[in-house]
């Protein structure tokens, strides 16, 4: 039988490390019973820009604050929030939209649709162009999204649709990829 050792005269690193497993042993009890939800993760890929309010965006002329830019994947059925600022995903619900969520995307009868906001007129689509800018979303008209829903050929790569956000931003999304289960857009936010 080992001689029992006296806790006193242990080193302290030795009670350190003991509760540094017991630390980790909560941490991953604690994410095996609250998993991510199910279905893939709303991607942003290679966060471009900045969320400093210093930062511009468009061409000579017409530089404007942005708040935040980057590449977003917009699940169908989900909807996110695009005031959020900070470096990872944007915040997003999946099925029935709260407050903050500024944008959707769907299928239905095959046609692609982005949807926006419900209290008023908060989505404009915007004609082909080569490229899009601060200008182009502060002139468009925007409608409400269930009067005019940007659909089928305004959700092709190039296009360019505008959204107001809850906390009435501008934001541009340009349509880089779609399919059944998402459309992929640059986002840029204005200020």
């Amino acid at each position: 039988m080992a001689p029992l050792r006296n806790v006193a005269s242990a080193p302290w690193w030795a009670g350190v490390s003991g509760l540094a497993a017991v630390v980790a042993l909560v941490a991953a009890a604690v994410f095996w019973w609250f998993p991510r939800p199910a279905g893939p993760a709303p991607a942003v890929v290679a966060a471009t820009g900045s969320s400093s309010p210093s930062a511009t965006a468009g061409t000579a002329g017409t530089a404007h604050p942005v708040r935040r830019a980057g590449t977003l994947t917009v699940h169908t059925g989900w909807g996110y929030d695009l005031d959020a600022t900070g470096r990872g995903p944007w915040p997003y619900v999946k099925g029935r939209w709260g407050e903050r969520e500024d944008v959707g995307y769907y299928v239905f009868e095959g046609d692609p649709r982005v949807t926006a906001r419900a209290d008023g007129d908060r989505v404009a689509v915007l004609p082909p162009a080569a490229s899009y800018d601060y200008r182009d979303c502060a002139a468009a008209a925007f409608t409400g999204a269930a009067d005019h829903p940007p659909t089928g050929p305004d959700v092709q790569p190039g296009r360019g649709i505008c959204v107001r956000t809850s906390d009435d931003h501008l934001a541009l999304l340009t349509v880089t990829a779609y399919d059944r289960d998402g459309v992929t857009v640059n986002v840029t936010v204005w200020q």
